[in-house]
């Protein structure tokens, strides 16, 4: 299932699935880039388990956390953890769960689960099975990247329910911009606001940056931008770098090389730039998909998403790298004529 961020109505679709005790499925696991509004869909659907009388309980995992083992799921059940874990530390977490949904219908919520440490994140697949017979729903949110093995083939399960949170349409970034302006955005600024490819906080950082450099004005019935749209703001192109450091460096080279190609391009083109193989790739390539970073066109070929990821991995090339990186590319389409 695919949602766009923002929309309470994506809340309450993911919501009454979660807590449909009918359904196959009573575990939803939102996935999406930083600042897409994972968190926002999440503080939703807990607010709505708990108006719907449910018992919400909530964790966020952060960077520490992969240093505890047990240590999310110990705190989203209310035991106390234990460094080094006791033997029966994973009994002890079930037991727990039991004695929770003893009372009444329970909701799990944890966020920010790329961050939680092994231990936990095998131990969400046996309450994702619990759910079967105790009144327990899980709600859990993990960013794209970095790439969790477990967490990919918890998102794989057929009982439970996947939801990519993406950015906003365009209408839903003219409605930040009329709720702070009490206007709409002039065709200059919805083309700048396309840079941030729907992503709530970049967008809101993006009409914060303008406004510090007077580049925003309400003229007429419209918010109108100053200066070249297409030159992309300072903050704009930093959240495009800070979401870049998330992939690993395979993902960075193979998007490196795309950016010197300057088009979209065969897998099999951009594999021999590489003295490489399609095979070879395929990690990489699929990493760059995942992240949103890059794309696949209708006729199968691969592109970034928006030309900003483009200029902005460009212009970071060193010019040995970058001289590099065109004869090679120019040595492939010499070689295929």
């Amino acid at each position: 299932m695919v949602l766009q961020s923002g929309s309470a109505d994506a809340a309450i679709e993911v919501l009454d699935a979660t807590v449909d005790h009918s359904a196959d499925r009573r575990a939803v696991l939102l996935t999406g880039v930083p600042g897409v509004g994972k968190s926002t869909t999440l503080t939703a659907i807990a607010r709505g388990l708990d108006a719907r009388g449910m018992r919400v309980y909530r964790v966020v995992a952060d960077e520490m956390s992969r240093r505890q083992p047990f240590g999310l799921v110990s705190d989203l059940v209310g035991i106390p953890p234990v460094f080094p874990p006791l033997w029966d530390t994973a009994d002890r977490v079930l037991d727990a769960v039991e004695t929770l949904c003893a009372t009444g219908p329970v909701a799990l919520c944890a966020d920010d689960l790329q961050h939680a440490d092994a231990d936990s994140l095998a131990l969400l697949g046996r309450l994702v099975d619990s759910t079967r017979d105790l009144p327990l729903s899980l709600a859990l949110a993990r960013r794209t990247l970095p790439i969790r093995e477990t967490l990919a083939a918890l998102a794989a399960r057929p009982d439970v329910l996947e939801v990519e949170i993406v950015g906003l349409d365009d209408e839903g970034l003219g409605a930040i911009v009329r709720e702070r302006y009490a206007a709409p955005p002039s065709p200059a600024l919805r083309s700048m606001l396309t840079m941030t490819s729907g992503n709530p906080f970049h967008a809101t950082t993006l009409l914060d940056e303008l406004g510090r450099q007077g580049r925003l004005a309400v003229t007429g019935d419209q918010v109108v931008v100053t200066g070249d749209p297409a030159d992309a703001p300072l903050s704009v192109q930093a959240g495009v770098r800070a979401q870049l450091a998330l992939l690993d460096r395979a993902s960075r080279d193979l998007l490196q090389v795309l950016a010197v190609w300057g088009q979209p391009v065969e897998l099999e083109q951009l594999a021999a730039v590489m003295h490489s193989s399609p095979v070879a790739v395929l990690g990489p390539v699929q990493a760059a998909v995942e992240s949103r970073v890059a794309q696949w066109t209708d006729n199968n070929l691969l592109t970034f998403r928006h030309d900003l990821y483009h200029d902005v991995i460009y212009a970071d090339l060193a010019p040995p790298i970058r001289r590099i990186l065109h004869e090679a590319c120019a040595a492939e389409l010499r070689a295929t004529g």
